[in-house]
């Protein structure tokens, strides 16, 4: 059997993230010098590995200051990070200068407009971060241009990242590793994103919508006889308002939802049936190519363990071929749990890392004092 050893860290002053790139992209992890190469193992049983998974990089500033003997606790955290035989980082931040930037923030964002130097992606590779994810509520903070010129970033830095790109297909696709311990596969996804950041499908008379690849959601009401029948009296009162006469005997519309009789008062979320479908494909496919895939995805709705679908969906990217997941975004330390074998990150936590003046245009700043006054 083929093991492999999860390192969850808690990083303090570190907000990790995962990079995508728009294609596949095969590197190899650089070694410190011809001395530091280890010898290559073939896969088989009794092989094991190590991956280092941290959480959510919101590097608004460089860290590199950071990394030197005077400073122990970092090289702690930096040491278990280099030490092991990938490192992955979720990374939710847009990477450019504004004087090459020729778009503009978007309406839309993941509660602020996240923007570092380039240089901080020099300190991320340097600490030794390998896997890059790229789908999260901040990928499209400055439109399709920022995510492009993060992605080209990682690219030139030849970092592998996933998540994102020109089309669904790309945003989908993983990226792959080759390190002495075998061929690795790392898959990024989100559950938490922007309405606007969601890729799209190419078709031979349109090109794809550019963007992240999304696990939607869909959420349905279900009612106790006695409250399904105190809806139905007050739907019809709501009509124009999201309401409406009833539309059968077993589902209603009230204030914009519907809502089903059950046995029981309760929200339901399943996962959407094509997103799943196309995720579970990547991973089948990908463990054909690799040895190992690994799967991380940005997921905020989660308290101190995973709700029921997250936790279904999880153990179905494992049967799939997946060796483990790990999860980022609720910004809370969990335990891993394991299913047949394998680890489930419920999330590796980290800091976020900010520098005054960053995140957020001059405008949205000079409206926020407005607001304040």
């Amino acid at each position: 059997m083929r093991t492999g050893t999860l390192l969850a860290l808690g990083v303090a002053g570190l907000a990790a993230q995962w990079v995508l790139r728009p294609l596949p992209l095969i590197a190899q992890r650089p070694a410190a010098g011809a001395a530091a190469r280890q010898a290559e193992v073939v896969p088989g049983p009794g092989t094991t590995w190590s991956l280092a998974a941290v959480g959510d990089a919101i590097i608004t500033r460089r860290v590199a200051q950071f990394d030197n003997a005077a400073d122990p606790r970092f090289q702690t955290m930096a040491k278990v990070i280099r030490d092991a035989d990938a490192a992955m980082v979720n990374l939710e931040i847009s990477l450019f200068r504004l004087s090459e930037f020729t778009g503009w923030p978007e309406v839309e964002n993941g509660g602020n407009w996240e923007l570092g130097p380039p240089e901080a992606l020099l300190d991320l590779r340097h600490l030794g971060f390998d896997f890059y994810n790229r789908a999260n509520n901040h990928t499209t903070d400055y439109g399709v241009e920022g995510m492009r010129l993060t992605n080209r970033l990682l690219n030139e830095l030849q970092l592998v990242h996933a998540g994102s790109g020109e089309n669904l297909g790309e945003a989908s696709r993983p990226g792959y590793l080759e390190t002495p311990k075998g061929r690795l596969a790392f898959i990024g996804l989100a559950t938490s994103f922007t309405p606007m950041s969601r890729a799209g499908d190419a078709r031979p008379d349109m090109p794809g919508r550019p963007g992240l690849s999304a696990l939607r959601t869909e959420q349905r009401y279900e009612a106790d006889q006695q409250t399904f029948e105190t809806l139905r009296d007050l739907a019809a009162g709501f009509a124009g308002a999201g309401g409406g006469p009833p539309q059968g005997e077993e589902q209603i519309r009230f204030l914009g939802a519907t809502v089903r009789r059950g046995t029981a008062n309760r929200a339901v979320t399943t996962v959407n049936p094509a997103d799943e479908a196309r995720i579970l494909r990547e991973i089948r496919n990908a463990a054909k190519l690799a040895d190992y895939v690994v799967v991380t995805s940005h997921t905020h709705q989660s308290g101190a363990t995973p709700p029921a679908w997250l936790s279904e969906f999880i153990k179905k990217c494992l049967d799939a071929g997946a060796v483990t997941y790990v999860i980022h975004g609720p910004h809370v330390l969990r335990p891993i749990e394991i299913y047949k074998g394998k680890p489930a990150g419920r999330r590796g936590h980290g800091r976020q890392h900010h520098q005054p003046g960053h995140g957020r245009p001059a405008g949205a700043r000079h409206q926020a004092r407005q607001a304040a006054e």
